[in-house]
């Protein structure tokens, strides 16, 4: 191999290097060199495998001594032989190489020489791996948006099914919801029977006790028992209205109806206004007109009747518990019902001076479950229940929000049109 051709391949920009059939160094050009690091007078005329030990294995010699022979060319590629002549790039990585050795004539016909010729190959083999990903994540998206649009046409195909499952779920649950508040206020009506009879129960009482002394007296006359049966019969009158409206007041009302919300107020009240009134509990109703027409609404009256009565009760036990806790300096409660009409609407207002509800849980009042009472005073459905009655059978609202030393709770509903 003549100078000239060294000179020639000393201004390739690619890594090459001439070696003897013993493995001798016999060029080392100006690009291999600065890869390198290694000036070619120190590496020319000495053994490769003294600089690169790898290229005596067998796996590099089994395809490099054909050529000294004038074998075929062959190629260490990219893929499987990266850095034949290990060399940092500029980017202080390796440099990947592309390698092929060629058989060159030697001197004088004797034998052949072996070329190589290292192509960096780093940027392109980088860009055909970001090009690989971005293959990849491509046909991972198209993958993924097939699916998503085979689950979406079934979905969309099951979703009648779903909306009407779903339905019938929520119904199924909120039944047991409203099953679950009834049986919870059982108990209060059992309490509230109990106070209503108290007074007519004692009255009766007074009464046979009257009648034992009036016969002992020789006082039992017709007119003295034309007035106790007069006086027994008004007090069991009583007691069995109290019956009869403690029933009216379960009773469910299939269809919606115009009724009067001041006096559906009224009602409640009277059922439970002597248990109020043992627990030391004052109630006032507020209305600014005495036309009752004004107060009509469209509605469930019995289901209005349970709201007013969750709310009153939820007033009740805030304030036992603050009695209780001795806060009051009186010891006495209040719950005020405000009735007012404005524009189209009709609110109820029920204010209590039981301290209040904390800050950080006043949004969760509403909430199924959720409750600050004991577990054998409260199930955390009641004012869940009364949301519902109102916002969702009624179209109306419900709300809470504190005031000075309590709470109120605001009904709002749409007023009957004339």
């Amino acid at each position: 191999m003549c100078s000239e051709t060294f000179k020639v391949l000393d201004n390739v920009p690619m890594g090459i290097f001439v070696l003897q059939d013993d493995l001798t160094v016999m060029f080392w050009n100006r690009c291999i060199e600065n890869w390198t690091n290694i000036p070619r007078e120190q590496i020319v005329g000495t053994n490769i495998g003294e600089h690169y030990s790898h290229l005596r294995e067998p796996r590099y010699l089994s395809r490099i001594k054909p050529i000294f022979e004038g074998g075929p060319p062959t190629i260490f590629s990219a893929q499987l032989h990266k850095h034949i002549i290990p060399s940092w790039g500029l980017n202080k990585q390796l440099r990947i190489q592309h390698t092929t050795v060629t058989a060159m004539p030697a001197t004088e016909g004797n034998g052949f020489f072996a070329l190589f010729v290292i192509a960096d190959v780093s940027d392109l083999t980088i860009r055909i791996q970001e090009y690989k990903t971005l293959r990849d994540q491509a046909l991972e998206e198209i993958k993924m948006r097939k699916e998503a649009e085979m689950k979406l046409k079934e979905f969309n195909q099951n979703l009648e099914a779903i909306v009407v499952q779903e339905i019938e779920k929520r119904r199924r649950h909120e039944e047991l919801l409203i099953q679950q508040s009834k049986m919870a206020a059982m108990g209060e009506m059992i309490g509230a029977i109990a106070h209503q009879w108290r007074t007519p129960l004692t009255g009766l009482g007074l009464l046979f006790d009257d009648i034992k002394d009036a016969g002992e007296y020789g006082e039992l006359d017709q007119f003295y028992l034309n007035r106790v049966v007069e006086e027994s019969g008004q007090l069991i009158g009583f007691m069995s209205k109290t019956i009869d409206d403690f029933r009216n007041f379960y009773r469910t009302n299939k269809e919606k109806v115009r009724f009067n919300a001041k006096e559906a107020v009224e009602e409640t009240l009277s059922l439970f206004s002597a248990q109020l009134k043992n627990n030391n509990i004052a109630v006032q109703i507020l209305c600014a007109h005495n036309t009752n027409d004004i107060f009509c609404v469209y509605g469930y009256p019995n289901e209005f009747k349970q709201v007013i009565l969750n709310v009153v009760n939820n007033s009740r036990d805030a304030i036992i518990e603050r009695v209780e806790k001795s806060e009051f300096s009186n010891g006495l409660g209040q719950i005020n019902i405000e009735i007012s009409e404005q524009d189209d609407r009709i609110n109820v207002s029920i204010k209590d001076n039981g301290g209040g509800i904390k800050a950080d849980i006043l949004n969760r009042v509403f909430e199924p479950y959720f409750t600050t009472k004991d577990a054998q005073k409260g199930t955390g459905i009641g004012l869940y229940m009364s949301k519902i009655i109102i916002e969702n059978n009624m179209d109306g609202k419900l709300y809470a929000k504190n005031i000075d030393d309590g709470c109120v709770f605001v009904i709002e509903l749409n007023r009957c049109k004339d």
